[in-house]
């Protein structure tokens, strides 16, 4: 079993795209709010709802993985601005 952490983002999800092509079993770890229409199309991946800082929710949902990839990030597209 894969857990794939920030699923819902870009890189989550390709990773999950591929992974689950190749015969994977894969449980992602999302935030409640997050937009996890996506994965309907996914008969057999399992859904952990919690989040990355919240040590309970990871202690849940790595649980029996083997593998862990960690995806999630505070990102942004706006470029960082130096103040010098």
């Amino acid at each position: 079993m894969i857990l794939i952490t920030g699923a819902t983002g870009f890189l989550g999800k390709t990773l999950v795209e591929e992974l689950y092509k190749q015969g994977y079993d894969i449980r992602v770890l999302v935030r409640p709010s997050s937009d996890i229409a996506f994965l309907d199309k996914f008969d057999k991946i399992q859904i952990a709802v919690g989040d990355v800082r919240d040590l309970v929710s990871v202690d849940k949902a790595v649980a029996g993985c083997d593998i862990v990839i960690h995806a999630a990030a505070h990102f942004r597209f706006e470029p960082h601005r130096r103040t010098w």
